[in-house]
């Protein structure tokens, strides 16, 4: 299977589910990491690499879901629930990164006035 991926990568065509299940599942890592770094040369054929640090402010441990994996949340009105102000999440991603640019993503607990909260610092 993995010819046959190598030859979609070099066409610059999509893989599909299954395709993308087998490299996560059964690829041979050190053929996964040689087709990774072809892949990475054709598009950015120089030699630098750089990385991103990446960071997930969490603004509130406020949530209603009950996910059975998660540890973090609290329920409104828990004596450990917190929610940070527009101004703590701004302190959060604007302060300095240790090496590179930082990227932030937003995965938040689930609850409607989180949403003001997000849409706020848009």
């Amino acid at each position: 299977m993995l010819s046959e991926i190598r030859a979609k990568a070099e066409a610059g065509k999509r893989l599909d589910r299954a395709e993308g299940l087998w490299l996560l599942s059964e690829a041979p890592l050190l053929d996964l990491g040689a087709l990774a770094q072809e892949s990475r040369f054709r598009l950015h054929p120089e030699k630098q690499v750089s990385f991103v640090i990446d960071s997930n402010p969490n603004y509130t441990n406020v949530c209603i879901t009950d996910c059975q994996f998660c540890a973090f949340y609290r329920r409104p009105g828990d004596a450990e629930a917190w929610t940070l102000t527009v101004e703590q999440v701004l302190e959060k991603v604007e302060s300095p990164p240790r090496v590179a640019r930082p990227q932030c993503y937003s995965r938040a607990v689930t609850i409607p006035r989180c949403l003001s909260t997000i849409t706020s610092l848009s």
